[in-house]
């Protein structure tokens, strides 16, 4: 593999892996703001399920919602992904895993930590040596 070639793939493993950070951001972002309801809507269900009342629902009076923002049912069927989204979120870290350490074969340096390493071969071109005892 020639260093033009190299580089080429150290430029792509990059793009790739500064790519897969933004997609676990924005996957923990979205965990994150769910979680954040659920346990506002969680807290008002454990406590006064009275109040818990739902855009354009109607009430009497004497319940008043203790909630900023009125709960919409539509919302709720955001819970249904809670499993993709996790699996999505355990994929992906083992991606900027796996990414990380690609880079780091490639251009000799931890992309987070700036530590060296000597760079390598890619992955599949390493040279290994068997001794085999007689």
């Amino acid at each position: 593999m020639t260093a033009e070639d190299m580089d080429k793939e150290a430029g792509r493993t990059r793009r790739e892996y500064q790519e897969a950070k933004k997609e676990l951001a924005a996957l923990k972002g979205k965990a994150r703001r769910l979680g954040e309801r659920m346990q506002e809507v969680g807290k008002i269900l454990a406590n006064e399920p009275e109040n818990l009342i739902f855009v354009h629902e109607s009430h009497d009076l004497r319940f008043q919602s203790k909630l900023q923002q009125l709960p919409n049912t539509e919302e709720f069927v955001q819970v249904q992904h809670l499993l993709p989204i996790t699996n999505e979120i355990r994929d992906c870290i083992l991606k900027v895993a796996r990414l990380r350490e690609e880079v780091t074969r490639l251009e000799g340096q931890d992309p987070e930590t700036g530590e060296s390493q000597q760079p390598g071969p890619p992955a599949g071109m390493i040279n290994t040596v068997r001794m085999f005892r007689g």
